[in-house]
C-alpha cells in the first residue's frame, strides 16, 4: 500500500515537476571533538562533495542542522535537529541514489574522525612520552651492590616518599623498574 502511494506521488512529481521526495540523512557526529570539522568533511572543499552528489543524481542536496551554518528562512536561524544532510528529488530512483551516496559520505566521514582521534591519541602519548624525562625531577635512592655492580634507583620526586627506608625492605627489589646499573 504504502509503495503505490509513494509511486502515485512519484509519478504526480513528475507530471508537475513541482513536487518533490525528500528525506534526511544524520550525520551522527555530535560527539565529535571541537577541533574536528565535521562540516567541512561533510561539504568537501568549496561544498564539492554535495555537489557531486547533485551532478551526479539531479538531486537537491543541503547539509542542514547545527553546525551546519545553514539558515532556515523562516527562522533565520540554524534548524534546532542535530546536523543532516536534506535530499529532495523529483523521484524516488532519484531520491535512492543521491541517500546512497550520502550515507557513503558520513561513514567516509565517521572513518576520518576515528582515524583523526588515532593520530591525536598517538601525538598525545608521543608528547607525554617525550616531556616526562624532563618535567619530572628524580632523585637518588638506595646506592648499593646489586649482583657485583653499583647500582642506585631514580625515582620522580613525587614517588620520592613512597619508598621503603627499612632493612628488611630494600628500596631496590621493591622499584625493580628504576633499577640503574653503571
Amino acid at each position: 500500500m504504502a509503495a503505490a502511494a509513494l509511486s502515485l506521488l512519484t509519478a504526480q512529481a513528475a507530471a508537475t515537476g513541482h513536487h518533490y521526495i525528500q528525506d534526511k540523512i544524520f550525520v551522527g557526529l555530535e560527539h565529535a571533538p571541537v577541533g574536528f570539522p565535521v562540516r567541512d568533511k561533510i561539504l568537501g572543499p568549496g561544498g564539492s562533495y554535495l555537489d557531486h552528489i547533485k551532478g551526479t543524481t539531479g538531486a537537491n542536496v543541503t547539509l542542514r542542522g547545527k553546525g551546519s551554518g545553514c539558515l532556515e528562512p523562516t527562522s533565520g536561524r540554524e534548524a534546532f535537529e542535530p546536523l543532516h544532510v536534506h535530499i529532495t528529488h523529483p523521484n524516488l530512483e532519484g531520491l535512492q541514489a543521491a541517500k546512497s551516496l550520502a550515507i557513503s559520505l558520513i561513514q567516509t566521514a565517521h572513518a576520518d574522525l576515528a582515524e583523526w582521534q588515532q593520530q591525536q591519541l598517538a601525538s598525545l602519548t608521543l608528547h607525554s612520552a617525550m616531556a616526562l624525562p624532563t618535567t619530572a625531577q628524580r632523585i637518588l635512592v638506595s646506592p648499593g651492590v646489586v649482583g657485583g655492580q653499583s647500582a642506585s634507583i631514580m625515582l620522580p620526586m613525587s614517588l620520592a616518599s613512597t619508598v621503603p627506608t627499612s632493612k628488611q625492605e630494600p628500596a631496590f627489589s621493591t622499584w625493580r623498574c628504576f633499577l640503574v646499573l653503571w
